[in-house]
């Protein structure tokens, strides 16, 4: 790689800064756009394919059983107000 590319590579990163609260004190998060890419530090690296895949997984998983809590406490705050009703 010449000088020119990795400038090139250093220009094309969508790199954010994420102010975050974590046990009580302020931490800066980097965050970045690009699809297939993740931050190990300040810098933007490319995934593994098996890792995109798991990562891909993981968060089917995670959709799910959000989906699964929304229902649940949809219908116990049904079941709530059908027994306040009754009395």
């Amino acid at each position: 790689m010449t000088k020119f590319d990795t400038l090139y590579e250093v220009l094309l990163e969508k790199i954010t800064k994420k102010t975050v609260w974590r046990k009580g004190k302020k931490v800066v998060k980097y965050k970045t756009d690009r699809p297939g890419y993740k931050m190990s530090g300040t810098r933007e690296v490319k995934m593994s394919p098996h890792e995109r895949s798991a990562r891909h997984r993981a968060a089917q998983r995670a959709a799910k059983s959000s989906k699964i809590k929304k229902s649940r406490t949809k219908s116990f705050k049904r079941t709530i107000a059908k027994k306040k009703s009754r009395s």
